[in-house]
Formats: C-alpha cells, structure tokens, sequence
C-alpha cells in the first residue's frame, strides 16, 4: 500500500493565541447564537434556535447555555451563519446538526437535525470549518480539503454549481493545512504559505485581481507566508508570519483595516496593526488579538462588535480596551473572547440571546457568560516561525509512527487533545504507539540546532 507522507509545518496547522499556539476552536458564533466546548469536552450553546443548531433535540430559543445531546470528546467547533454547527471529535470522526436544506450535514438527506449526528463517507479529519452560508469543509490527516453542501456559486470548488448532500474531495490542491468560507467563497491555506480561493467575486473577494468567479481553486495573488485565513460575509483577512494582518473583499466598512472602505481584488495590509496571533472576522468587521493579549478591530461596530462601549466605526485598527484575552472568536454581529482565567465573555448584538446574559438586549460592554462550564483552552507550544520541517508517517497509524527530517531529533512530547502527557519513545526514528488509546494526538519534536515543530496524528 502506498502512504502518502503528510508535511504540515506547525505554524501553518494551528490556531495561535498570545504567545503561543493551541490546537482546536473552541469557541464559534453563528449569526444568532454561540457555540462552546468545555474543559470535559462536552459542548454548550445557547441562542437562536429554530432549526434546532443548538443541538439540544428542541428548536427552542435558549437565553443561556444549554448542553448538546450525547457529544463527547469534542474538540474542534465551528457555526454557521446560516445556522448549522459542526464538531470534530478527538477520534477525528465529524459531527453535524441544524440546518440541511443544501445537504450541509453531510448525512446523504436535506432534513434538518435538532441533535448531533454523524458525517457519512469521511474520517481521519483534523480540521473544520462551516461556511457564513450552507457549505461545509474538512481537512483530513493526509492534507487533502473535503466539502459538501451549497454550491450555487462553485464555492464547493469542483467545477460544478450543483450542490452536495456528502462529502467530496476538492480536486487539484494538496498541503491544505486550514480553510474558512464567506457567504458563497472558499479560502484554502497551503503549507507552503499560500493562499487559494473559488466561489463568488463580486467584491474581488478570491484575491486574485479580478472580479470573476470561478468554480476551482485560484491562488490569492501577491502574497505568501500566510499562517491563518479567516472570512467574514464578502471579505478575507490573513495573518502572515511577520505578524502582519493583510485582507481582500469587500470593504465597505473598512473591515479589511486599510483606512478605506475601498474594495480590494488583491491584498492590503490593515495599517498600523504588529504582533498579532490571532485573527476572526464577523459579517463586516475584523478582530485581531496580538502578543500583550489585547483585542482589536475595524469595520462595523452597529451593536458594540468591538467591545470598548461604544458604536463608533474605525477604517483602521483600533485597541478596544479589552486586555488579558487568549482565544477571539466572531459570530455576524457579536464578539466572543476568552480570558487566560477560561472565562467566557460576548458583546454585540444580542436579538436571540446569542451574549448568554439571559436577555435579548444588546450590550456594548464586555460580560461574562453565565452558567457556563470552564471553556477548553487548548494545548500549546511556544510559538516558532522557524520550525523544522518533518514527515511522520503513516497518519492515521495503529502502531508505529516514522520521522523523516533533515535534522536529528533529540527530544519529543506526545500530548492528547487535553493536553495530557502520553507516555512515548524515540527510537530509530520511529515511535511506538500501539499502547496510546485510540484517538487524537499531537507531537512536539525538537531537533539538536532547537528548532521544533509540532504534528497532529490519530491513532486507530
């Protein structure tokens, strides 16, 4: 059997937070409601609910945090705009419910789900994204991008507009490392630093200096070193490895941070904006969160999205006030943040309850959300923008991983997804892992000039 040696460089696969990277999202916001998991793995949400995307067997608004039925072992979330939530489990098997009209479920139907139920004819995921409007994307250990659901604008990315009711492999791109999705556009990261984009372009929101669509992958021009990619309704914003925030679209409310609210077919870089980790963006404004852990933004600020109390806009980036926060999250129009405490904090827009205060009046003060459990932090690593680069195959393994690196490496850390200490060895470049219970792991290796690099595996 041929195995296809999976290269993902750390900084290129994980999410960053101050300074350090940690491994999952554990916080999402859909249009009206909010997704979290907790420090057992198990899922909370509150908010709209009228397609049953809260995932609690009901369709009924929830003001505060309610549990979603028979998940465990979660560790990676993402809500839709369109109101349907994904979850990828440490097993690497995908989970859906809400919304279904286009088959974004991926359970072979276009009924909706109030509860939880299993992805068909996909595994080994390790990455998740659900679209601002019906589609639904994966990445697999093998690097390979997945999707399934709406497809009237080729944001599926297989050379058709006939939408999916399972998943399907995106053809022509390999290396995929992360993916996000607007409104009816897909944006895939490259291990090597670049970016690729299909769907609708009406707002030059493909990044390819051109206002066509296009049905397959094309690569976002003029820019590389990219590390994270997330997209709001008609606009990209990218993180790159100088910790510069660059971004394309739509820009009507000076989302992409440029000092415009110019539309950009190519990128731009959000001015007077260094040191940012992390990125989110909500329907039309932009969040970063850089090295001290505190929060910015630009675009719209309508309902207090900015969390410094108030609604003024700003074209570029501005500190909102808000310090002492290690994971950011956006839904369309409210804020989510998490404190280095694992408390949970929202703002904005609040019709459905999606702040979890347990009312529906919108705030434009920060608040913690009530009643909810100690939010999952994530592991992490000290952050590297020099890593080794090593193979490790095969993934998924039942037995034995093998390393390949131009470098020796000296020293290792297997860690589960809860970043407890798995008990492993090297020894002539392999590592027996035939006594780890199944599911997902992730392997610090250090090599003997000190660099290091961090890879995703599942056991099975």
């Amino acid at each position: 059997m041929n195995i296809k040696i999976t290269k993902i460089l750390t900084t290129l696969f994980l999410f960053m937070v101050s300074a350090h990277f940690v491994f999952a999202q554990t916080i999402a916001g859909g249009d009206t409601y909010s997704v979290a998991i907790c420090s057992d793995s198990t899922v909370r949400s509150w908010g709209n609910n009228s397609v049953g995307n809260l995932g609690d067997g009901t369709t009924t608004q929830r003001l505060n945090p309610v549990s979603v039925l028979n998940l465990t072992g979660i560790i990676d979330v993402s809500a839709c705009q369109n109101d349907h939530t994904l979850a990828l489990k440490s097993d690497g098997t995908l989970w859906a419910w809400g919304y279904n009209g286009f088959g974004e479920l991926g359970d072979s139907t276009l009924v909706d789900r109030y509860f939880p139920g299993l992805v068909l004819g996909i595994n080994s995921v390790t990455a998740i994204h659900a679209s601002r409007n019906a589609h639904s994307l994966a990445i697999r250990t093998d690097s390979t991008l997945w999707s399934w659901g709406r497809n009237n604008y080729g944001q599926l990315g297989d050379g058709t507009i006939i939408s999916s009711i399972y998943p399907h492999q995106v053809a022509g791109l390999s290396g995929i490392v992360a993916v996000s999705a607007g409104q009816w556009c897909t944006v895939a990261l490259k291990s090597d630093g670049t970016v690729w984009a299909w769907g609708r372009n009406d707002y030059g929101q493909l990044g390819n200096g051109t206002l066509n669509d296009s049905y397959v992958p094309v690569q976002v021009s003029s820019i590389t070193g990219i590390i994270a990619v997330y997209c709001g309704n008609n606009f990209t914003i990218a993180l790159k490895n100088d910790n510069t925030v660059w971004g394309w679209g739509s820009n009507s409310f000076g989302q992409l941070g440029d000092g415009t609210t110019n539309d950009a077919s190519v990128p731009v870089q959000a001015i007077g904006l260094n040191g940012v980790t992390a990125i989110a963006a909500g329907a039309d404004y932009s969040l970063s969160l850089k090295t001290d852990s505190t929060l910015w933004a630009c675009g719209r600020n309508a309902y207090g999205e900015y969390a410094n109390g108030t609604t003024v806009q700003s074209l570029s980036p501005v500190s909102t006030g808000v310090s002492g926060v290690i994971k950011i999250a956006a839904g369309d129009s409210h804020t989510l943040f998490v404190k280095s405490d694992s408390t949970l904090w929202t703002v904005g827009y609040n019709s459905n309850g999606q702040l979890g205060d347990g009312t529906t009046t919108d705030n434009i003060i920060p608040a913690q959300v009530q009643g909810l459990c100690q939010i999952l932090t994530g592991i992490g690593e000290k952050e590297n923008h020099n890593p080794i680069v090593v193979n490790i195959y095969p993934n998924p393994s039942s037995n034995k991983l093998y390393l390949q690196s131009d470098e020796k490496i000296i020293n290792l850390k297997c860690m589960n997804y809860l970043g407890q200490v798995a008990n492993v060895k090297l020894e002539n470049n392999s590592i027996n892992i035939s006594s780890l219970p199944n599911g997902l792991y992730f392997l610090n290796l250090i090599s003997h000039s000190g660099k290091s690099t961090t890879h995703k595996f599942i056991k099975e």
